[in-house]
């Protein structure tokens, strides 16, 4: 049992870092080597040709979950919604993308289920909402004071985004994909339709980017984060189970906040911290932690 743990430990670190640093990774790019837009096409292009054997093999699900479905889950987590987070990441910091992509994540996904779905949060859910809603407002609203409309603008994409993938995750949990096979689905998708458009109306300067920086994002965007950090977050979550894995999830935004000082130089302010301590303090209540850990305690 210790070893399962430990185990599970080890799988959910290894996950969270790969999510904080994909931050910092867009963050360089888009504003160091390469555009937004040869940034998404390098990403799936990687991981379509990564992905395509599992949906050569479990097909693109149309049958089963209707076109328009499928269409909804390309577009929420696929080449539109990469398009906004690093839309979002050129124009804002790198520890802002991980505080209100990441980070706000959880509110959204209750709105939105309670507006379609009809499902209400408990007590405890309210109270961490209400925390990554101060949190998000401090970096949105109080450090926005005087900010460039170019930031403002940036911090909008970030939260668009993040109210995209609380979209592809409800979405995806009433259509019953696995997750691997999600991802195969959105990553194929994407490329077949993201391609054409990026070659043909979009203008690519990759070939002005250095090999370098070529190949780490094609590595990184479209195998290390489609792939890796998928397979160690589903592996986290077997070995620990949801309640012992969310708080995980908060440590994001502050990694982010903290890897950004050192590697892109962005030394966050004080209204940045709060925000950031105050949204990592509100997700593991926000994702329901503290009450399945109270329920499974009243039921031994």
């Amino acid at each position: 049992m210790k070893k399962q743990l430990w185990l599970g430990i080890a799988w959910a670190v290894f996950t969270i870092f790969l999510w904080a640093s994909w931050q910092i990774a867009t963050r360089f790019g888009v504003t160091r080597s390469m555009s937004v837009f040869d940034l998404v096409a390098v990403r799936f292009a990687v991981a379509a040709l990564v992905m395509l054997p599992i949906v050569l093999r479990q097909g693109l699900a149309v049958r089963r979950l209707g076109l328009g479905t499928v269409l909804v889950l390309a577009a929420t987590a696929g080449a539109p919604y990469v398009l906004v987070a690093a839309g979002g990441l050129s124009l804002a910091p790198a520890g802002q993308g991980g505080a209100l992509i990441a980070g706000v994540l959880p509110l959204w996904v209750t709105l939105l289920g309670a507006v379609f779905l009809g499902e209400r949060p408990s007590r405890w859910h309210g109270v961490g909402l209400a925390l990554i809603f101060l949190g998000a407002a401090a970096i949105v609203g109080v450090e926005g004071i005087g900010q460039s409309s170019s930031q403002l603008f940036g911090q909008i994409l970030l939260l668009s985004a993040s109210a995209m993938y609380a979209m592809y995750s409800l979405v995806n949990r009433r259509a019953g994909l696995s997750s691997l096979h999600a991802t195969a689905i959105v990553s194929v998708l994407s490329a077949a339709f993201y391609l054409p458009v990026y070659v043909l109306f979009l203008h690519p300067t990759l070939f002005e980017a250095s090999l370098q920086s070529v190949l780490f994002q094609a590595v990184y965007q479209g195998a290390i984060v489609s792939l890796l950090a998928l397979i160690g977050w589903n592996r986290a979550l077997a070995l620990l189970g949801p309640a012992r894995l969310a708080p995980f999830a908060s440590l994001v935004p502050v990694l982010t906040l903290l890897a950004a000082i050192p590697i892109l130089g962005e030394v966050p302010t004080p209204i940045e911290w709060a925000g950031t301590i105050l949204i990592s303090l509100g997700v593991p209540l926000a994702s329901g932690a503290l009450g399945r850990r109270a329920a499974s305690k009243a039921s031994i």
